[in-house]
Order: C-alpha cells, then sequence, then structure tokens
C-alpha cells in the first residue's frame, strides 16, 4: 500500500489552481498507479502539463481504482488543464466532477465559475452562482477573472461600484489594489489602501500606505520625516533595533530629546537596544533632555509676546514632545490665531492634531489635521493623521 500527498490551491479565490502535492495523504490501494503520478509530478515540474495529463490519463485507465483515487486523478488533471491556460478543458473537467459528484461540490461549483468567467461564458457562470447562492457576488467575481487575465482597467471598472455597497469586503479592498497597482496607478492605489487601513487596519496595510505617500512627494524635510517615524511606530512599522535607533536618533537631530527617550523606551520595551551603542545613545538623550531645560524655560516665557507666532510653534512642538499636550494646545492655537507663520502654518496644524489626539480629543483632532491645505507639503501626511485618528 503506498500514499501520496495531495493538495490543489486556488490563490484569493481566483482560478490558480496549482498541484502541490503536500497535505492530506492518499492511500494508493492500486500500486501501478505509483509510476504514471510519480511520472505526471515530474513532468508538472517542469511545466510539461501536456505530458503531466497524458500520465494521468494513463492512470485514470487503469482497472479497479478506487473513488478516492478516481477523485485524485481529476483534480490533478484539471489542475493541470489551468496551469496550462486551458480553460475550456478544465471547465469540462470540472463540470464532470460535479456530475459524478466527485470531490467538494462547493470548491468544484466555484471553480467552474470562475473558468466559465474566464472564457467569458456568463450564462454558465451565472448558472453556477445561483447554484452556489452567490449571485450578489457575480461582479466581484468577473472582476477576479479580469485580473487574473490582465485586464486590470477592466478590473477596475466593475470592482469600483461595489465600494458603494456598504462596507466594502477585504477581499474587494485587497482585489482593487492589486488591480490598481498592476495597472501603475499610485493615486488610485493609495485610495484603497486608505479604505483598507479604516476598515481593516493592520500594521501591513498601513506600512504600504506610508510608504506610498513617502514615495509620492519630493523634498521631504526632517520634519516630515518625524512625521512618517511617529506613524509608523503607532501602526507597528518600526520593527528592529536600527529602525529604532534611527527614529531617536533624527529625533535628536531637530530637537526632540524628550520624543528620544520616549522611542528608547518602547525599543527596551520590545527588546530592541543594542548593547553598549544604545548605552551611549541614551547617555545623549538624558544630556540633551538636561540641556534642553533652561532653552524650555526661556521660550515659554517668550513666546507668547513674539509677534510671527513662530516661538510659540517651537514651544507647542516642543511641549509635545514632552508629552505635555494641553500646554502644547494653547501655545499652537496661539501660533495658528497670530496668522503669521506663513508656510509653517500647516505644520503647526499638524502638531496640534497630535496634542489634541494625546488627549483623546478625537473630532478636535480630526478637524486640525483635515484643515491643512491640500497643496501644502503636509497635505499626505495631515491625511494619514487623520485616517490614524478615525480608527
Amino acid at each position: 500500500m503506498l500514499f501520496i500527498g495531495a493538495a490543489l490551491v486556488a490563490a484569493a479565490g481566483f482560478v490558480s489552481l496549482q498541484p502541490a502535492y503536500a497535505g492530506a495523504a492518499l492511500t494508493i490501494t492500486k500500486p501501478e498507479l505509483a509510476a504514471p503520478i510519480q511520472e505526471a509530478q515530474t513532468a508538472a515540474a517542469r511545466n510539461d502539463y501536456a505530458a503531466a495529463i497524458a500520465a494521468m490519463r494513463r492512470a485514470e485507465g487503469i482497472a479497479g481504482i478506487s473513488a478516492a483515487e478516481r477523485t485524485f486523478i481529476h483534480q490533478s488533471i484539471l489542475a493541470y488543464y489551468t496551469q496550462a491556460k486551458q480553460y475550456q478543458q478544465a471547465l469540462t473537467t470540472v463540470e464532470a466532477m460535479i456530475a459524478a459528484n466527485e470531490g467538494n461540490r462547493n470548491e468544484n461549483l466555484r471553480t467552474a465559475l470562475q473558468l466559465s468567467l474566464n472564457l467569458n461564458n456568463t450564462a454558465k457562470a451565472q448558472q453556477y452562482a445561483s447554484q452556489l447562492g452567490e449571485t450578489g457576488n457575480m461582479a466581484l467575481y468577473l472582476a477576479q477573472s479580469q485580473f487574473q487575465t490582465g485586464n486590470y482597467r477592466g478590473c477596475i471598472q466593475t470592482a469600483t461600484p461595489l465600494l458603494q455597497q456598504g462596507r466594502p469586503s477585504r477581499d474587494l479592498l485587497n482585489l482593487l489594489q492589486a488591480c490598481y497597482d498592476r495597472a501603475g496607478d499610485a493615486a488610485g492605489r493609495r485610495r484603497i489602501l486608505e479604505q483598507l487601513v479604516l476598515n481593516y487596519p493592520s500594521a501591513d496595510a498601513w506600512g504600504n500606505l506610508i510608504t506610498l505617500t513617502r514615495q509620492s512627494q519630493s523634498g521631504l524635510t526632517d520634519e516630515h520625516q518625524m512625521e512618517l517615524l511617529r506613524l509608523r511606530l503607532l501602526t507597528g512599522n518600526i520593527k528592529t533595533a536600527a529602525e529604532y535607533s534611527e527614529m531617536a536618533q533624527l529625533a535628536l537631530l531637530v530637537g526632540y530629546p524628550g520624543e528620544a527617550k520616549m522611542v528608547y523606551e518602547a525599543a527596551a520595551k520590545a527588546n530592541m537596544l543594542e548593547g553598549e551603542r544604545s548605552t551611549r545613545l541614551l547617555g545623549l538623550i538624558n544630556q540633551r533632555i538636561a540641556d534642553d531645560r533652561p532653552a524650555m524655560s526661556a521660550l515659554t516665557q517668550q513666546a507668547p509676546a513674539e509677534p510671527t507666532g513662530m516661538a510659540d510653534l517651537k514651544l507647542g512642538r516642543s511641549l509635545v514632545n514632552y508629552g505635555m499636550n494641553a500646554e502644547a494646545e494653547t501655545a499652537l492655537r496661539r501660533a495658528i490665531q497670530k496668522n503669521r507663520l506663513g508656510a509653517d502654518l500647516e505644520a503647526a496644524k499638524v502638531a496640534l492634531g497630535r496634542a489634541l489626539l494625546a488627549q483623546d480629543k478625537t473630532q478636535p483632532a480630526i478637524n486640525a489635521f483635515n484643515s491643512v491645505a491640500q497643496n501644502s507639503s503636509y497635505s499626505g501626511i495631515s491625511r494619514l493623521w487623520s485616517i490614524h485618528a478615525r480608527q
């Protein structure tokens, strides 16, 4: 008696069946099956699907095989036809399996539906969707089929209206993200990523969105980079000792030693400190904090009377950096009200939003982020903060 593993994989609902022979063991009762099955596997490994199918057809003709063996053979033939993009032969195979009640009926019906769409046979696709009780998913199935065949713009056109039907599914958003990505449409992909992080937040989705925002904007200053690093830290996208160190050092560079200390502590909690190097960094952070106290005291006294609001902006940012968010809110509102910050006005609005959010003043924070001018260098960053605040 022989044993052989078998599994057929369909990724993300697309017709991409792969003979990946690993998984539940199949008992081979007929020793004569071993040779053609091994031959088929070897041929498939070198992408010679015609030879793989021919070998399995020989196996199919062996007398006395069990029902499980026959199902295994037909599933393998179905997979090889699909891999070879011979969709009509694949559809004929799975239809025969449905008629003979071989394998999982719903899986076979779903495969038949997808293959019908690949063949642009919408009548058959509707037939199989009806049997599955999933006629409402027809547009999604069609969009998946268009993606599978490389019609990315068609996929976008078919799937986009589904976004208006209540909360979009993760599958729909992932499909649209993939379509925009393959179509080379960064703006469209960013819009879908925004919906993904709003509806199904994850570190990966946030990481992709932050990266796309950074790549779409030129001339980023250290202050811009700090905002993006803050978002990365909050969304689980600072993961290595080098990344924690980079953020702490940049915080020191732009004058936020209190924030650098917070990053150091987060690295310690995540077991991401680097021995002697981290010890030296902590010493430098503590020294900068001590050096910062007299300047902060002086700035606190001087800022209210300074006419442009620049001193208030500097003070507000410094206070946020030490977690003194209520005091920071007062300074930043004063800076904005003076209305003489010029291009730094939008930076002040983002800082105010962060100070409000840290006090759990969610709606005022969202309002501050949303008030950033769309043509400013902070527009993309403020949009990320607004999304984060809405979660």
